[in-house]
């Protein structure tokens, strides 16, 4: 899968209960030439609840992502690792413009924490 690809997967959340949720791909192991596994991609969470809105997520309409069915909302610091036997379904890749978002907020999610690692060693 490429990143971008929406998925809808089974997970377990913090709460250990068993769930089902929209994921955006971020990184596919079978790309990376330095990794032998091929099976786990890295994906952030994509929910509706406004609670959930933050520095660090973005907003995805339908408008410009017709396979969501209501307006969303990618939670770019909500990482997952998930194993490809979770997808249950392949919704298709978010937008161009879309996507340049998704990508910019993650990466200002990761250097904070980089800034926050860097800062205790």
């Amino acid at each position: 899968m490429k990143s971008g690809t929406v998925v809808i997967c089974d997970y377990i959340n913090f709460k250990g209960e068993a769930k089902r949720g929209l994921f955006v791909v971020l990184y596919d192991e079978q790309y990376d030439i330095t990794n032998n596994c091929t099976m786990n991609f890295t994906a952030i969470k994509i929910t509706t609840k406004l609670e959930m809105v933050g520095n660090y997520t973005v907003n995805l309409s339908v408008e410009e992502n017709p396979f969501f069915n209501n307006p969303c909302l990618a939670s770019c610091s909500k990482i997952h690792t998930l194993h490809k036997h979770q997808i249950k379904r392949i919704l298709g890749n978010l937008s161009t413009n879309s996507f340049k978002k998704v990508f910019i907020t993650t990466s200002k999610f990761l250097s904070e924490i980089n800034r926050q690692m860097l800062n205790n060693v």
